[in-house]
């Protein structure tokens, strides 16, 4: 039971990873085809982009795993949550920047956070083949 609710919430990570990347992203972009490309917290926050990311890592890493990692449940749930709330508050900047600031920096944090454990799982399981061989 535990390795396929891995695998569902694996293939769920995936499904929204490549839903938010060619969809969302695209949209986003054409939407605001007036203003110039912005280096700013709350443009890059609302593209999707950083989030599309962290559900790809976060698939790779549920992968490998076997099991169920609820951490990275809650990883997406609160980086989702956060850039609810920096699109919900966008028209207001004073609102949205916190949001955004927020969102970029924990979105980035857990990125490298799953790409160290996912080489740490690779690591193991090329130490476990290794033995075996």
């Amino acid at each position: 039971m535990n390795r396929t609710l891995a695998a569902l919430v694996m293939l769920a990570y995936f499904v929204l990873a490549v839903a938010t990347l060619l969809w969302w992203a695209p949209h986003f972009f054409i939407a605001n085809v007036e203003t110039p490309l912005q280096w700013s917290y709350r443009y890059w926050a609302a593209s999707g982009i950083p989030f599309g990311l962290l559900l790809s890592v976060s698939a790779a890493r549920q992968s490998l795993a076997g099991r169920f990692l609820l951490i990275l449940l809650w990883q997406v749930l609160a980086c989702a949550l956060l850039l609810w709330c920096t699109i919900y508050s966008f028209d207001f900047t004073p609102q949205s920047h916190p949001f955004a600031v927020c969102h970029i920096w924990l979105t980035g944090a857990f990125v490298l956070w799953n790409l160290w454990g996912y080489r740490r799982q690779v690591q193991q399981i090329e130490r476990y083949r290794g033995a075996l061989a």
